[in-house]
This record gives C-alpha cells, sequence and structure tokens, in this order.
C-alpha cells in the first residue's frame, strides 16, 4: 500500500508458528584396541501455517495447514588406529525412522466456488537404514589417504486423502474415504576419496572425489494418479581441488578451493499434457546440470585485539539439459536456466574488535553480499532477487566470575529490503508475491555457561 512494500492487503492475520523438541544422547565405551559409540536422538515438530496467498482484503485465496512429524535416529561407531596408528578407522551402521502428517485446508473464492474449501491429508513414513566405513591412512609424514564408503537402503510411504464439499478430490477415487497409499524403496552407494600433501607445516593442498544422492519419494500434493508415480533419487559426482594455509605464527590463514559437480536425474517439478484439455503437474527426474565454481577464505589476526576474515565464493550452476511443459501442453527448453536460489557470486566479511581499556567487551562487524538470484525453477523476473548486502552489528561482553556472557546486536542494520522467495501466479491469476527478509531488528541475548568441558 502507498509506496511501503511491508504494508500489505490482508484478510486475514498470516501466522506461522513452529515449536520444536528433542532429546540426544550419547555413549563412548573406551575398550582396549579400539572405541565404541552409540548416538540415539529423537525430534518431534509441530507447525501450523496461514497465509493470504492472493494479496488483497478479499477472501479469495487463503490456505491453513498443520503438520506434525517425529523421527528416531540411532546410530552406533567401532573406531581405532592401526598400523602403529598410521591408520586411523571407523565402521558403523544408522537407523532413521520417520513418520508425519500433513492437514491444510485450502478457501478458494467461498462466494463464487460452491466445492471450498479443499482439504489435502498426506501421510507419510519413511524408513532409512545405512551401513559405512572410513579410513585415514598416513603414506608418509607428508601424504595422506583417506577413504570413505556408505550402502544406503530406504522404505518410503505416502498415504494420500483429499475431499472438498462436494465429496472425493481425488481424481481416480470416488468413494469415502478418498484415501491411496502408495510406496516405494530406493538403494545407493555413496563414496569419498581424498588425497592430502603436506608441502610444509604451513601449507597442504587436497584433491578430493566424491560421491552422493538425494532421495526419492512422492509428490504430496499430487491429485491425479499419474502424479503419485515416485521419483528416483537424484546424484552427484563432485570433484574438489583445494589449498590450506597458515603463516606468521599461524595469524594468517589463507584457503582455496575449486570444485566440479556433474549432477543427474535431478528432482523438478514438471507439467505433463495428457490429453489436448489436460494438464498434470509431476515430480519427476527431469534435469541434468554442471556446477562448477569456487572459494577464496582469508583470515588475519593482526594483533591479539583484532580480527578480520573474508569470503569469496563463485557457484555457477545452469541446467545442462530440461524439458518442461506449458499450460497449453507444449514442450519448453529450460537448458541453459539457472538454479533456483543460487547466486554466482558472494562475498562476506567479519571484522572483530576488543577494546583495549575496557576488559571482554568485543565489538563486531558483518557484511554479507549476494549476487542477483532467482526464486523459482523458471528463472521468473517478477520474483528475483537484485544484488544486495546485508550489515550486521554486535557488541557482546563476558563477566568471568559468573560464567556470564551479555550481548547487543543488530541485524540486517540498514534496513534492507529483499527477496528470500515467492510465487509467479502471473500466467495463473494475472500477479505475483514475495515473501521478505525480516527488516533491522534489535536482539538481545544472556548465556550462561556452567558445569566443566
Amino acid at each position: 500500500l502507498d509506496d511501503d512494500p511491508r504494508r500489505i492487503r490482508s484478510d486475514v492475520s498470516s501466522t506461522h508458528n513452529v515449536d520444536v523438541s528433542g532429546a540426544s544422547s550419547t555413549v563412548v565405551v573406551d575398550l582396549d584396541n579400539f572405541s565404541f559409540k552409540s548416538i540415539t536422538a529423537y525430534r518431534s515438530l509441530s507447525r501450523r501455517n496461514v497465509n493470504d496467498i492472493d494479496g488483497s482484503e478479499w477472501e479469495i485465496l487463503h490456505p491453513d495447514a498443520d503438520a506434525d512429524q517425529h523421527q528416531l535416529t540411532q546410530e552406533f561407531q567401532l573406531y581405532g588406529t592401526a598400523h602403529d596408528a598410521r591408520a586411523e578407522w571407523l565402521a558403523g551402521a544408522y537407523f532413521f525412522d520417520e513418520k508425519g502428517k500433513d492437514n491444510t485446508s485450502v478457501v478458494g473464492i467461498p462466494a463464487l466456488n460452491p466445492f471450498s474449501p479443499s482439504v489435502i491429508l498426506p501421510e507419510g513414513k519413511n524408513s532409512s537404514y545405512a551401513a559405512f566405513g572410513h579410513l585415514v591412512y598416513e603414506v608418509n609424514n607428508r601424504l595422506d589417504l583417506t577413504a570413505g564408503l556408505r550402502y544406503t537402503y530406504e522404505d518410503r510411504q505416502l498415504s494420500e486423502q483429499q475431499f472438498n464439499a462436494a465429496g472425493c478430490s481425488l481424481e481416480f477415487i470416488n468413494m469415502p474415504p478418498c484415501r491411496t497409499t502408495v510406496s516405494e524403496s530406493f538403494s545407493d552407494w555413496s563414496y569419498t576419496a581424498v588425497l592430502d600433501f603436506k608441502w610444509s607445516d604451513q601449507l597442504m593442498t587436497y584433491l578430493s572425489f566424491s560421491r552422493g544422492f538425494k532421495s526419492g519419494g512422492f509428490n504430496a500434493r499430487a491429485t491425479k494418479e499419474v502424479e503419485f508415480k515416485p521419483f528416483d533419487p537424484e546424484t552427484v559426482r563432485s570433484l574438489e581441488l583445494g589449498l590450506k594455509s597458515e603463516w606468521w605464527n599461524q595469524r594468517f590463514r589463507l584457503n582455496l578451493a575449486a570444485y566440479y559437480n556433474d549432477y543427474q536425474n535431478i528432482q523438478r517439478s514438471q507439467l505433463i499434457a495428457l490429453s489436448p484439455t489436460e494438464i498434470a503437474t509431476r515430480v519427476s527426474n527431469a534435469a541434468s546440470a554442471t556446477v562448477t565454481g569456487g572459494e577464496l577464505q582469508f583470515s588475519a589476526l593482526p594483533t591479539s585485539d583484532i580480527f578480520f576474515n573474508a569470503t569469496v565464493g563463485l557457484t555457477i550452476a545452469d541446467y545442462d539439459e530440461f524439458f518442461d511443459g506449458d499450460g497449453q501442453g507444449n514442450i519448453t527448453d529450460k537448458s541453459g536456466l539457472e538454479f533456483p536460489m543460487t547466486a554466482r557470486w558472494n562475498f562476506s566479511t567479519t571484522l572483530r574488535y576488543t577494546l583495549p581499556y575496557f576488559h571482554g567487551i568485543d565489538i563486531q562487524a558483518d557484511y554479507s553480499w549476494k549476487d542477483k538470484s532467482y526464486n523459482d525453477v523458471n528463472n521468473s523476473e517478477l520474483i528475483a532477487q537484485d544484488s544486495f548486502g546485508l550489515l550486521n552489528l554486535r557488541v557482546s561482553t563476558v563477566i568471568p566470575d559468573r560464567n556470564l556472557e551479555l550481548a547487543f546486536f543488530v541485524t540486517n542494520a540498514t534496513d534492507e529490503l529483499y527477496v528470500t522467495g515467492g510465487l509467479d501466479f502471473s500466467n495463473q491469476f494475472g500477479y505475483a508475491g514475495t515473501f521478505l527478509g525480516p527488516p533491522r531488528t534489535f536482539h538481545g541475548q544472556i548465556t550462561w555457561r556452567f558445569g566443566e568441558r
């Protein structure tokens, strides 16, 4: 409204509430020639999200979503040394179990739509099992070899229920309870190999090659039968060359890294023509890409009172091949588009100064800058974010005899206006909406440290 993008039209109070709780336990047993470790963790999450998607003072499009999720993880490790301590080894097993459900009710133009509201009730069950091994071997006093291997097996299940005021809204199920269930299993290997070479006590270079994967799954917002088909894991092979160095009695640090990533079977949403008049949206392994880049990191401690750090990064992330459909069922070539939310250039710096005449008072300034980035897979200019920078300021002091640290800090000190995400509905409804980052915000923090470390 007016010329202030933080003043909006809305007929509902948009809210986003998240409650997270959890507990973890780590048990270590030292035996004669090796050690045993058990790591157990539990987490529970509940979320309530209410949005006014239409961006107006009229009741047009209002999703109201409740979600609950909980998970249990268990990891066992055996680790030790061998070959006169020149080899460090680790072997382990991992288990993950997750259950979650979502309850989303969407009000859509209730004055004109007799089917409103629409309700979507997906429930998911996922389990993951893995076995892994890791070895670091000192070939000589300059050369180290690191190797790791992991096998993962996963079971995934989605149970979906959808209905509206008129009955079932899943197009292929017409009878209550309007629910369908799909399941699939996936398995894959991950590995890494690294060579470290120490040229001196101050300089080390490394070369690494690794492979990883992102699990397959299902689209929990599907409505047509074809949209419930599972998508496979996406994989990446990564090659990295780097340098790490410390100089001037460890007061000066310079690190360099360059990488090459080969992505296959990238999971992206696609429009698929089912007939001349019907379109489906399906998550599938639609793309491949090559991502290259590098990073330079420099830090210095010129005096005991001054610390400086700076990092510059370059990421070139474009699709090699990506074919999608449009609302008319035509195939569009999106090859060459940039990855969403991936800035090409980024820069950050930190300067911290300890006041010499006031014991324990630190003043710190952090500045970060990002190049232009897009917030959707189509690289829409309507919701893109131009290059911008953020400045954060912090003052802290330590009270040693009380084990207390007091801090006051300001985030986004210059009150920069920037976009963190968005939805482009221009082809469907004639408008686009963006989500803004927080304005200038003031914080106070008290930290009390107790017990022995």
